[in-house]
């Protein structure tokens, strides 16, 4: 409701990989009713929520704060949706086959999607929403090194994910095979491993690249927390 429902864009899994064959395609109409979230268990909710969080990040810190400084047992599911659908139709509008700014709304998912795979092919798969929330930890952690995120917004963003969101295990014979999983993102550019990040809460960039020891040193923040 809040984020693949809006953009036409579709994803097939192959070969264990995430979202390799699509399209974009605008429907001519999208409905939501909150009311199905009902049918959902926390853990579901919680994990839509990861794409919640991201719009904040990238395009608006109030609705960030407005999302993150009310417990989560208490959010008002009508206000989210459409604070999310607002935020995303208006990137969409401006960019619908995702050639610049629409790739904003793949912070976390860099790192995200290939935590996701490497644990579908471990037999131990995590929710998508729980894969992403520990790459917008990770990236957040990137963008204080090569983008201008302040260490105080790094710690914000990494409490309040980390409050909501399930620790998961990471070892660190684990981290090299990952970056070969982030290899095989459709959204690498010349054979370098593609990061929307961020200059601060609220304001996204994209199409930066950063070395492997850096994406360790993030998987590592992560692990260590």
């Amino acid at each position: 409701m809040t984020d693949a429902a809006i953009g036409g864009k579709t994803g097939v899994d192959l070969d264990n990989f995430k979202n390799q064959v699509g399209m974009i395609s605008s429907p001519i109409g999208i409905y939501y009713n909150s009311h199905f979230l009902s049918t959902l268990p926390k853990n579901e909710l919680i994990s839509g929520f990861a794409e919640v969080l991201k719009h904040g990040l990238v395009k608006s810190k109030s609705y960030w704060s407005k999302c993150t400084n009310i417990s989560f047992d208490k959010l008002n599911w009508e206000e989210v949706i459409l604070g999310s659908v607002e935020i995303k139709c208006d990137v969409v509008k401006r960019d619908p086959k995702e050639t610049g700014e629409r790739r904003l709304l793949n912070f976390g998912h860099t790192i995200g999607h290939a935590i996701e795979t490497f644990m579908m092919n471990q037999s131990t798969p995590i929710l998508h929403g729980e894969a992403v929330a520990i790459g917008i930890i990770c990236e957040s952690y990137i963008s204080t090194k090569i983008a201008k995120l302040s260490k105080a917004e790094l710690e914000e963003i990494t409490t309040n994910i980390s409050k909501l969101f399930p620790k998961i295990e990471l070892k660190e014979s684990t981290f090299l095979t990952l970056i070969e999983l982030m290899r095989n993102d459709k959204k690498n550019i010349s054979n370098e491993i593609n990061f929307s990040l961020l200059d601060s809460i609220g304001k996204g960039i994209f199409n930066q690249s950063c070395p492997e020891e850096m994406i360790i040193e993030a998987l590592s923040y992560y692990t260590e927390r």
